[in-house]
């Protein structure tokens, strides 16, 4: 995120590096990347995908999952983002990875990817998912897909297949 004022004073913020702004008052400002969590929900070989029904990389595929609130773990962030853009309810989750990439912008965030192969319901898109649709587990690396997880393919496929 490029960070122009300060959130205590108002003042114009000065950069010290990508992470780091001070303003002329001495207060600093942190550009720290925005926490989320998403799910690989697996069955038969296959992984829900969503279809992005917004901004950024509206229509590509994505992990569903998104950011977490205020005070809010990671585990139950992943749960709650999945009922609310697939109606699913998780039993159990399996962290499987994390990545710190740019999300649109001047944002970045920090994504823990959970494995999930235990749940309840039955997936209708939700919230900001125009579509869900089960692929394989190298759709991940493949053009349609919104944001790049190196090696998160090959860490799957050495766990489940």
């Amino acid at each position: 995120m490029r960070m122009m004022y300060c959130q205590e004073c108002g003042t114009k913020l000065q950069v010290k590096n990508q992470t780091e702004y001070v303003c002329d008052k001495g207060h600093t400002s942190w550009n720290n990347p925005k926490a989320a969590a998403s799910v690989i929900l697996y069955r038969q070989n296959k992984i829900l995908f969503s279809v992005r029904g917004i901004e950024p990389h509206k229509n590509k595929i994505d992990l569903p999952g998104g950011f977490l609130q205020f005070d809010e773990q990671p585990v139950s962030a992943a749960k709650r983002e999945i009922q609310e853009e697939t109606g699913l309810t998780l039993h159990k989750l399996e962290p499987v990875a994390a990545y710190t990439r740019l999300y649109d912008e001047n944002i970045s965030v920090t994504d823990v990817v959970f494995l999930c192969c235990s749940w309840s319901g039955e997936e209708q898109p939700n919230d900001d998912v125009a579509e869900l649709t089960w692929m394989p587990i190298d759709a991940i690396d493949s053009p349609e897909f919104a944001w790049q997880y190196p090696g998160l393919t090959d860490t799957l496929k050495g766990k489940l297949l």
